[in-house]
């Protein structure tokens, strides 16, 4: 009987947390990888070739295609559909929408997987025929909860993908 009370203390005080914790938010998005490679590109090339959502597929690992819902050029609020390939799960689709778009400078968009992940690359310029791409992954869950809980797998997730993508760009453009 007694260890009956010491358990439903237990699980109450854990539910309590997990709900303080679901609701404690952060001010801002919560920045899950930032990492950068310079490429041997001026940044309008770099820029239009990771812009281009239909190449995104190409460097970026995991993704089978991303396909435009309509023919309207590339701007802010354009919507696309990607089909990501996992092996685990096989083939998901998220939808994509363009929220950052300044040539050559920055891009990014926002992904409606249930990780609420946003994407801003930002272009520095280093020389005439070098630029700095910093690649940010970013999620606007907010709570404590996913940030101590699900945001270390998702990192250590996109770890390896993010890394593979920039060593792809990098040798996209070593090879022009």
């Amino acid at each position: 009987m007694a260890s009956q009370k010491v358990y439903f203390i237990l699980v109450t005080v854990l539910v309590i947390l997990v709900s303080v914790l679901y609701q404690k938010e952060h001010d801002g998005d919560i920045e899950l990888l930032n990492k950068a490679v310079v490429l041997q590109a001026g940044r309008p090339t770099v820029f239009n070739f990771i812009s281009n959502m239909d190449k995104y597929s190409q460097w970026f690992p995991e993704v089978g295609k991303i396909e435009a819902y309509d023919p309207s050029p590339l701007d802010i609020g354009k919507q696309y559909k990607e089909t990501g390939q996992f092996p685990a799960w096989g083939d998901i689709e998220y939808n994509l929408v363009i929220t950052g778009f300044s040539p050559p400078e920055y891009f990014s968009f926002t992904s409606g997987s249930w990780m609420l992940l946003h994407i801003e690359m930002l272009l520095i310029y280093e020389k005439d025929d070098q630029t700095r791409l910093e690649w940010k992954l970013l999620s606007n869950r907010r709570s404590y909860l996913f940030q101590y809980t699900m945001a270390p797998i998702v990192r250590l997730f996109y770890e390896g993908r993010v890394r593979q993508a920039l060593w792809n760009l990098k040798y996209t453009f070593r090879s022009r």
